[in-house]
């Protein structure tokens, strides 16, 4: 992701928004909160991957921060769109090669789809908890 003030700087697989469409009521979005050029007095999120959701359909509609991510930082949705699967969104890095440089800021991010069936026979101790597949980091679970 590249934030929207250094669209300028993107090449041609670089994105300013991703948007994960739903099946349901919202569709979600991420983007990259630099603060640089028109976003440089920017407080909230700032340098940071935003998470947001707006009414499927009506770009005019209210949209809502779900999450600030920073590099390192996972946010998970489970029973996405009414399923039994986990959307997981993760930011590996975020990069800052500095004002001057050609290239623009950037966040290296992963977007998967899970699935992971519980099994009351097995529990997974994770930290100090035991706990159903759902519940733990989707790192332990299987991929879809």
């Amino acid at each position: 992701l590249v934030g929207l003030s250094q669209y300028r700087k993107t090449g041609a697989k670089d994105c300013v928004i991703v948007k994960i469409v739903g099946t349901n009521k919202n569709d979600i979005y991420l983007s990259l909160n630099t603060a640089t050029g028109i976003n440089s007095d920017t407080g909230m999120g700032r340098n940071k991957v935003l998470i947001t959701l707006a009414e499927t359909g009506d770009a005019s509609s209210k949209s809502t921060l779900v999450r600030e991510l920073n590099a390192g930082q996972s946010h998970s949705i489970n029973n996405f769109e009414g399923t039994t699967k986990t959307l997981d969104i993760h930011v590996y890095e975020i990069t800052d090669p500095g004002i001057r440089s050609p290239l623009p800021q950037f966040a290296r991010i992963g977007v998967k789809l899970m699935t992971c069936n519980d099994n009351k026979n097995i529990r997974f101790v994770h930290g100090r908890k035991k706990r159903s597949c759902s519940k733990m980091p989707v790192k332990y679970c299987n991929k879809v």
